[in-house]
Order: structure tokens, then C-alpha cells, then sequence
């Protein structure tokens, strides 16, 4: 099972730059983890988004 990934328009520049977390909003540095396939926006952008690596306290389901 994977994650469900957030809604573009809910997040914040630093996390759709992957610079934070998009699940907790936690700087990310050199630890991260790519969430799905990159999201297009409804301009086209396409965004890959990120989270904590290995573990989010945010996380909902165990990594595979």
C-alpha cells in the first residue's frame, strides 16, 4: 500500500521545492524520500514531492 499523496494547492513554496517535507513539513537536507510520481498542477507545472527518509511521524502506512 502507498501512500496517499497531498493536494498540490494545500502545500507551502519550500515543500513543492523539496526543500521540507510535504507530510510534516520538516527540513529535508540530504534525507529524503521521493513520495509517487511527479504531480502535474493545474498550469502544467509538474512537481515531484518528498518526504523524511526513512521515517515521517506523519507516515501512515510501513515502507516497502
Amino acid at each position: 500500500m502507498t501512500e496517499p499523496l497531498p493536494d498540490l494547492r494545500r502545500l507551502q513554496p519550500h515543500q513543492l521545492m523539496g526543500i521540507r517535507c510535504v507530510l510534516c513539513n520538516r527540513y529535508l537536507g540530504a534525507m529524503a524520500r521521493r513520495l509517487g510520481p511527479p504531480l502535474l498542477d493545474r498550469w502544467g507545472y509538474r512537481y515531484q514531492l518528498y518526504a523524511c527518509r526513512p521515517h515521517c511521524p506523519l507516515r501512515r502506512y510501513p515502507e516497502s
